[in-house]
């Protein structure tokens, strides 16, 4: 950021704290309305949290700790 914008920042930033709190709310709301499709972190419209969980999870089920003792033992006795 130039000096010039980090002064013209500091300007509004001035003139926004000086406004009622609701204001600055609406302004601060307003901002994040205008950036919600310019990112592809944003949630997409009608997407469902099971859906979103859903591509998180793992084809096959994840083993208990009784498979990963057996597997351990498998494998240590390949060492004797």
């Amino acid at each position: 950021m130039s000096t010039n914008s980090l002064h013209d920042f500091a300007e509004v930033l001035d003139r926004v704290r000086s406004w009622p709190r609701d204001q600055q709310l609406l302004l601060a709301r307003s901002i994040l309305q205008s950036m919600e499709g310019s990112t592809s972190l944003t949630r997409r419209r009608g997407e469902k949290l099971d859906e979103i969980l859903e591509a998180f999870r793992p084809a096959d089920p994840l083993p208990y700790d009784l498979d990963y003792d057996r597997i351990l033992e498998e494998e240590l006795r390949g060492f004797a």
